[in-house]
């Protein structure tokens, strides 16, 4: 692999070690997500619900220390029963704002931590999923980083 696409280390004393977790709202069948992290204010973030026959995305933008994704819904209708996962993610450093180019870095090479993974063409990006059994308006939380970590 060339250097140029190789992980970097952070620079000293510049690493960003991401902590994120994840808390829901159920509305009238519909779902909304709340993640709770040190992600930097004004980093573009990307919410993705995947189910059986069903995938949908919202764009948000990370608050002071909470980003809030807009409510899920089947086409206007309550979620159906079943299993789901939410995907939080950043895109990669070519489009992000130049405030958050700053704080991570070349290719995004100070952020780290179990919610960073890293590509050889994009480099590092925040990614974390959780799985979800939604059924009958209750919601069940599998935290996916966990149980991967714990493999």
């Amino acid at each position: 692999m060339p250097e140029e696409l190789e992980p970097k280390q952070p620079i000293n004393g510049k690493e960003l070690k991401i902590e994120a977790s994840l808390s829901w709202k159920m509305n009238d069948g519909k779902i909304r997500f709340q993640v709770s992290s040190n992600i930097p204010e004004e980093t573009p973030l990307m919410f993705t619900l995947r189910g059986k026959e069903y995938t949908a995305q919202c764009k948000s933008v990370a608050g002071n220390r909470i980003s809030i994704s807009e409510w899920f819904s089947d086409r206007g209708n309550p979620m159906k029963n079943g299993f789901y996962t939410i995907d939080v993610s950043c895109p990669i450093y070519s489009v992000l704002p130049e405030k958050i180019k700053k704080i991570f870095g070349e290719r995004n090479r100070n952020i780290c931590g179990q919610y960073v993974k890293f590509e050889p063409v994009g480099g590092n990006t925040i990614h974390f999923s959780y799985g979800l059994v939604l059924k009958n308006s209750k919601v069940q939380v599998i935290d996916m980083q966990q149980r991967i970590s714990a493999l």
